[in-house]
């Protein structure tokens, strides 16, 4: 790859953050600039708000590099930017980042930098730092690195305050437990666990619809108070969006869920962060009992035929925690008047 004139971009680095840190350089020639308080193209689709994605935008970046540069093109950057398909979330919602990243970046002599590996729907910490990713209060416009900057590295901020190494470690050593479970099984029973991982992880940070509180993970962890969220149009978009919207804290606790319920993680492992959380005051209400505390959602006739669809058909007994679950959670369905006719796991023909 070339780059000649412009400049180098960090391993990890977004499109935009590049294409912005190039537009505050006075070097590079025959360059688009972006405005520093510009933001991506954005409209309202129905009672949501929604913005293009700069990210993926590889064609517009091009152009915008201007001419005399056929080497920089739209498929180079489709690999050297490109994000993971299906777990990126909405350019509006990469909001989380680590400031001792933006520091660092400063330190060194540039800009600050914007990571792809915060823009994921799993992503609850740094992977460099290993600190909880903070949130940024407005993650409209292409200089969010430097907004970010400004808002928690220039200031006193809750960032600042020393984590618990303990707990730290404990929660670094639980996610790696985690992906190396995932990536390691066997090549015939990975996409299997891998789905209803993914899948329970979405359930649990299900968005509040119809009134409702949404999922047990954000209902127990989410830290963010006051945040105003459109009602989902369906109960479906709001298990797929829920991920998206959610703070670490409350993606964590999802994933404690998950992977309690497969056994990607010991029981003790549950009761380990209850207890940690209970220490630190957060969710002092989680029940000890996994089953309770990982209760799916409350739903109506229509919303357990689609949380069923949602799950698909999987042979339960192979997961014998997951399926004393769903035992759980078909006896309470049936109390409320909303089992359907089929149990979880089934195919429909």
């Amino acid at each position: 790859m070339r780059l000649s004139t412009l400049l180098t971009p960090n391993f990890d680095e977004t499109l935009s953050s590049w294409l912005f840190r190039c537009s505050l350089n006075r070097h590079i020639i025959k360059f688009t600039r972006l405005e520093l308080a510009e933001r991506p193209l954005h409209w309202w689709e129905g009672l949501e708000f929604r913005s293009a994605d700069p990210d993926v935008d590889f064609f517009s970046a091009s152009q915008r590099l201007g001419e005399g540069r056929e080497d920089i093109n739209p498929e180079w950057l489709s690999v050297y930017f490109g994000l993971r398909n299906g777990t990126a979330v909405e350019w509006s919602y990469r909001r989380f980042f680590c400031p001792d990243c933006l520091r660092n970046d400063v330190a060194n002599g540039h800009l600050p930098i914007w990571r792809k590996s915060w823009c994921y729907s799993h992503s609850c910490i740094c992977s460099m730092h290993k600190k909880e990713l903070v949130a940024l209060s407005d993650a409209s416009r292409y200089s969010k690195a430097w907004d970010a900057f400004v808002q928690e590295c220039n200031s006193v901020s809750r960032s600042n305050a020393a984590e618990d190494p303990w707990f730290s470690r404990f929660r670094s050593t639980t996610l790696m437990k985690i992906e190396h479970f995932l990536t390691g099984s066997r090549a015939s029973r990975r996409y299997v666990v891998v789905d209803l991982f993914n899948k329970l992880f979405c359930i649990f940070l299900q968005a509040p619809f119809h009134g409702g509180r949404g999922g047990s993970a954000r209902i127990h962890f989410q830290t963010e108070r006051g945040m105003r969220l459109s009602d989902q149009t369906s109960f479906e978009q709001s298990i797929f969006k829920g991920a998206s919207i959610a703070d670490p804290p409350s993606r964590f606790g999802s994933m404690i869920f998950a992977a309690s319920l497969l056994d990607i993680i010991p029981y003790s492992r549950f009761l380990m962060f209850i207890e940690a959380c209970e220490d630190a005051k957060i969710g002092l209400l989680i029940p000890r009992d996994l089953h309770r505390a990982a209760a799916f959602p409350y739903v109506d006739g229509a919303g357990y035929r689609a949380l069923h669809r949602y799950l698909g058909g999987f042979p339960r007994k192979d997961f014998p925690l997951l399926d004393r679950h769903l035992q759980l959670q078909e006896v309470r369905y049936a109390r409320e008047g909303v089992l359907g006719l089929h149990l979880f796991g089934t195919v429909l023909d």
